[in-house]
């Protein structure tokens, strides 16, 4: 077989997936899984559930932190931050009033 004016091109390999990973879900949490694999246009749900636990250790999160912990802790921030901020509207209001919490003026 001649290769005469051909140029050989090496093409990366790519490393074999010979180690298996099994986890169980329930009826929901795979339908969720499906409607997520779905939406963001995955090849298979074994790609996606992949590539999305893979993401996670290998994502800008600080070291044993996943994205899914980094959510939950923002959702709690916020609510803190929205109690605060109702709190500091109450106190103010009641400041503005010249009340001392229990309606006598100061």
């Amino acid at each position: 077989m001649s290769t005469a004016g051909c140029t050989r091109v090496d093409v990366p390999r790519v490393k074999p997936r010979n180690r298996i990973v099994v986890f169980r879900v329930t009826e929901e949490e795979y339908n969720s899984l499906l409607t997520a694999c779905a939406l963001s246009g995955g090849r298979s749900l074994s790609d996606y559930a992949r590539s999305e636990l893979l993401s996670t250790i290998t994502s800008e999160a600080p070291a044993g932190i996943s994205r899914c912990r980094c959510f939950d802790m923002d959702q709690k921030v916020s609510e803190i931050h929205r109690l605060l901020k109702n709190v500091f509207e109450i106190v103010s209001a009641d400041g503005a009033l010249g009340r001392n919490g229990d309606g006598a003026n100061r």
